[in-house]
């Protein structure tokens, strides 16, 4: 698979600010087991294992669904 075919994976946004060379993403996962299969992939792994990056971190977040019905979300 390519970097943009990870399996379960619905949608990825990337974020940054350059001039900080600072970066970030939003990934949305078909479920659970999707997303921990990613974290313990080579990409993932390799990520956190690479020198040059510096504080790494991951934070898991449900989705809302009264919330996301109100804004007519995909949920």
């Amino acid at each position: 698979m390519g970097v943009g075919q990870r399996g379960g994976r619905v949608a990825e946004v990337v974020q940054g600010v350059q001039q900080a060379n600072t970066y970030g993403g939003i990934y949305t996962w078909d479920d659970v087991a999707a997303m921990k299969a990613y974290q313990g992939g080579k990409i993932f792994q390799g990520l956190q294992a690479n020198p040059h990056m510096i504080d790494v971190t991951v934070r898991d977040f449900s989705v809302l669904a009264g919330p996301t019905k109100v804004t007519r979300g995909g949920y």
